[in-house]
């Protein structure tokens, strides 16, 4: 009997090499200490907090007018002056941060706005750089921030100079191991605001089959097994946008 599986390495994006440096992907935000970085995925907003707190952050909270023209600046760049969520809801009646403090600037699109029925999350809107409501169920791609000087791999990844890893478990796989496509395999790592792994150099490559053997380890007993890992290369270019170099 033989089992084909196709393992899936991600790739995130968003990692430091170094204190006090944004990684790529991401740019200085105000005072230096913290970084900014835009997903461009939609989602709600309750899930947009904890994309952000996955990479050590939230959800950018713009404090006076300077901040929210460079929050809008990153939007109109990266997000196409879409609609995009902002660290601002409405609990109990009142209008606060999403981390619970209160509010030091506004800039709604009108008086009206922010006493809306049922809208108690607020979006940035690229065109204009004022707040709307909406929604909070509504998806939306959204901006984060975190700081420059302290954040690593979350739980589970494994750090590689300027990126960090993961494969699933065994515990992840359950018994049977799934088949997973190229295209769901890259589906699955963008909702993680990753991308397939890219491979530029031999280390790298060594690196990612350690990774690999450690993952197959789980799936050698009862069976003669074959165990394919799926790569995020298409073509002449990895699905993270950087051409081959191998």
């Amino acid at each position: 009997m033989r089992v084909v599986l196709n393992v899936v390495f991600f790739s995130l994006l968003f990692l430091s090499v170094e204190s006090g440096y944004c990684p790529p992907n991401s740019a200085d935000y105000t005072d230096g200490e913290e970084c900014i970085t835009c997903i461009d995925a939609d989602a709600i907003f309750q899930n947009a907090q904890k994309a952000c707190t996955g990479i050590g952050g939230r959800l950018v909270q713009p404090r006076n007018a300077f901040e929210n023209t460079f929050v809008n600046q990153q939007n109109v760049q990266n997000l196409h002056a879409g609609s995009t969520w902002i660290g601002v809801a409405r609990t109990n009646g009142i209008w606060r941060y999403a981390d619970g403090s209160q509010l030091t600037y506004a800039n709604w699109k009108s008086v009206n706005e922010p006493n809306i029925t049922g809208n108690d999350c607020a979006m940035l809107n690229g065109t204009t750089a004022q707040w709307i409501s909406g929604n909070c169920a509504t998806k939306r791609p959204f901006i984060c921030t975190f700081s420059d000087r302290d954040y690593s791999c979350p739980n589970g990844w494994t750090r590689y100079e300027n990126y960090c890893y993961y494969t699933p478990s065994a515990s992840n796989w359950g018994p049977q191991p799934p088949n997973i496509t190229f295209a769901s395999g890259e589906a699955l790592c963008v909702q993680n605001q990753a991308h397939l792994v890219s491979i530029h150099s031999e280390a790298e490559n060594n690196f990612v089959n350690g990774l690999y053997a450690d993952a197959i380890g789980n799936y050698t007993s009862g069976c003669s097994i074959r165990l394919e890992g799926v790569i995020g290369l298409s073509g002449r270019t990895w699905t993270d946008a950087l051409p081959t170099r191998l």
